[in-house]
């Protein structure tokens, strides 16, 4: 299979069941995570494959319950990364969450970066 028709898939798969957004992991610190959920590890190991391996990392298995779940993980930097590559596959909802999460990622960080650079002096 080509790489185009595996990121096609991803795109589709991360359309479907996958997140983006940031969340502040400490009153400071804002983070940017694109997420998949699924029972089954294997669909996440294909997405991570094809999307390269840096900054993708699959926890689990978690526990809920009678159901087990599996998290694949990207970050900050690593997630605008792969939504780029994701990007020309993605629905137009898809994409208004990963423009909107990134946008708010890149403004925290200009901020902060600018708070730092002004204290240093």
């Amino acid at each position: 299979m080509s790489n185009e028709t595996e990121l096609a898939w991803c795109a589709g798969f991360f359309d479907g069941e996958g997140y983006i957004g940031y969340h502040y992991t400490t009153p400071i610190y804002l983070q940017l995570r694109l997420e998949i959920g699924q029972k089954d590890k294997r669909v996440l190991e294909r997405f991570r494959k094809a999307v390269g391996r840096t900054g993708v990392s699959i926890n689990g298995p978690h526990k809920n319950g009678r159901s087990t779940r599996y998290v694949l993980g990207i970050h900050n930097d690593n997630a605008i990364k792969v939504f780029n590559l994701l990007k020309p596959y993605l629905s137009e909802v898809k994409l208004e969450q990963g423009k909107e999460a990134i946008k708010e990622y890149e403004a925290y960080r200009e901020r902060h970066y600018s708070a730092t650079i002004t204290t240093v002096k």
